[in-house]
């Protein structure tokens, strides 16, 4: 059964590295990237069942905010696909993820993965 999950986190990294990580990960031709003056620099990502978006967060990092559409396994294996590849680059980072209703209320548990551990 699809299921909607969503994630939010930081990740402490340089722009350039980001865009080459994620176009690793995901379909290189969907990462947008753009310079907004509000809010700085942003990413975006959309394909039929991934929904990210991230920008700066006028330090040394970024927000990091997604939407999935999958079974609770493909939501488990996005994110510990992208938090072992962060591991390999040594990226600090922090998400916590869960799944949502029709009306996005969080349903069941909430997790948390952080790197370096506390």
């Amino acid at each position: 059964m699809i299921k909607r999950y969503v994630y939010s986190g930081y990740i402490e990294v340089d722009y350039n590295l980001l865009i080459s990580l994620l176009k690793e990960l995901l379909i290189a031709s969907k990462v947008r990237d753009r310079y907004a003056s509000d809010i700085e620099k942003e990413i975006n990502y959309n394909d039929e069942n991934v929904d990210i978006y991230i920008h700066e967060d006028g330090h040394r990092g970024f927000i990091f905010d997604c939407e999935l559409k999958g079974t609770f396994e493909e939501a488990n294996k996005f994110i510990d696909t992208l938090t072992k590849r962060f591991k390999v680059e040594n990226l600090k980072h922090q998400f916590e993820w869960n799944e949502i209703d029709k009306e996005d209320n969080q349903i069941g548990e909430e997790y948390e993965i952080v790197f370096p551990e506390r």
